[in-house]
């Protein structure tokens, strides 16, 4: 997949996600996670790593 491609890619998802018209399939195959640690703040919230991500990004959202 080339640079364009990717571009092209995420602009898609970026006019479904304001549209809220994302679907499972659109989102399974991530590689990377943000988690919101909620009303409790960060220093409580763990992030889970779910397969196949190789990262999670933490913080109060």
């Amino acid at each position: 997949m080339s640079i364009r491609d990717m571009e092209h890619e995420i602009a898609g998802l970026t006019d479904r996600a304001a549209r809220d018209e994302l679907c499972v399939e659109d989102l399974s195959q991530s590689t990377f996670g943000i988690v919101d640690a909620g009303i409790a703040g960060g220093m409580l919230g763990t992030g889970i790593i779910n397969f196949p991500q190789s990262a999670s990004m933490g913080g109060e959202l």
